[in-house]
């Protein structure tokens, strides 16, 4: 992977109207064509050359995530993650290269904890392995076991993310949703959460830690409210409108914000005063139209893309 040159990120809420104001001072047309601004908007806000390479692996590079500080980075292989310290942006520090244990195919997902002491990472199996971040050679894995009240234990976990302090871990599998105790070792509880495989999950505030995102291949996103699963598997809310399975979710942490990306090939903006009710699950019409699309071989057939759901509520 490579670092890209910070110099050309400028820009500022000023450019709309220098657009105009140099517009009205040679006597051009205020309306341009979209293509001309998303042109001008890529020159100015996005960098056309790279600023060097930082390293480079033997197997596929699926991700890249910085800590929620920016003072840590770490890159993601079929079996490696590679950690970086980035508090000096201009001269990145090598801290580690790890091994992935019990990787089955690929690791699925990565995370850290608020204060980048703890690494998280799941696999295609049941078992998340956590770590301390250190430069010593050898780092101590530890296994941790999710399974149910009825012994299910031979299942996918694709997305799993700690809450801030890192004392619980919430898990996306092919199963359900499952809600995991770090300092217990042992799981709180396991939901039936999608029709489908649950690709990723997320706190809707890591810090709080109560409100749970997850995306489904069932082309929904749902919330949950972890203070609320014992006793009931219904989720809080539920936002529909791709047309094809979720990828990721992710949210903005300001109690209202949620943005999905599906395969659909769009991505949509939620907002958690707008959500529909299981109740409109009886009711809806179909959500996917061209069956299931595998974007591993198929290709996204455009002619096809739906129209814009009933029940699409998403903000855009």
């Amino acid at each position: 992977f490579r670092l890209l040159d910070n110099s050309l990120f400028t820009g500022g809420a000023f450019f709309p109207k220098h657009l105009h104001a140099r517009n009205r001072k040679y006597g051009i047309a205020t309306r341009q064509p979209r293509a001309n601004y998303q042109a001008l908007l890529g020159q100015r806000y996005l960098p056309n050359h790279w600023d060097g390479e930082i390293s480079s692996f033997d197997s596929r590079v699926y991700g890249g995530r910085f800590s929620e500080d920016g003072n840590l980075f770490y890159a993601v292989t079929q079996n490696d993650i590679i950690m970086y310290n980035t508090e000096n942006v201009n001269k990145w520090k090598f801290i580690n290269h790890l091994y992935g244990q019990m990787v089955q195919w690929t690791i699925t997902d990565t995370d850290v904890t608020g204060d980048n002491e703890n690494l998280l990472y799941s696999s295609l199996n049941n078992v998340v392995h956590m770590l301390r971040i250190s430069p010593e050679k050898r780092l101590r894995q530890q296994p941790l076991e999710l399974s149910d009240e009825n012994g299910m234990y031979r299942f996918a976990v694709y997305s799993a993310k700690f809450n801030h302090e890192g004392t619980t871990i919430a898990a996306g599998t092919n199963v359900g949703l499952y809600y995991y105790d770090v300092v217990k070792k042992t799981n709180i509880f396991a939901v039936d959460a999608h029709d489908d495989d649950i690709n990723s999950v997320c706190y809707e505030n890591r810090r709080d830690g109560n409100i749970i995102f997850t995306a489904s291949d069932d082309c929904m996103c749902k919330v949950w409210d972890r203070r609320d699963m014992r006793r009931n598997h219904q989720p809080q809310g539920i936002f529909i409108g791709h047309h094809e399975g979720l990828t990721h979710v992710t949210a903005r942490g300001n109690g209202y914000h949620v943005l999905t990306n599906g395969k659909d090939q769009c991505m949509k903006l939620w907002d958690l005063r707008k959500m529909r009710t299981s109740n409109d699950l009886t009711s809806m019409s179909p959500l996917r139209q061209q069956g299931h699309f595998d974007y591993r071989f198929m290709p996204y057939d455009w002619s096809r893309t739906a129209p814009r759901h009933d029940y699409d509520d998403s903000v855009m």
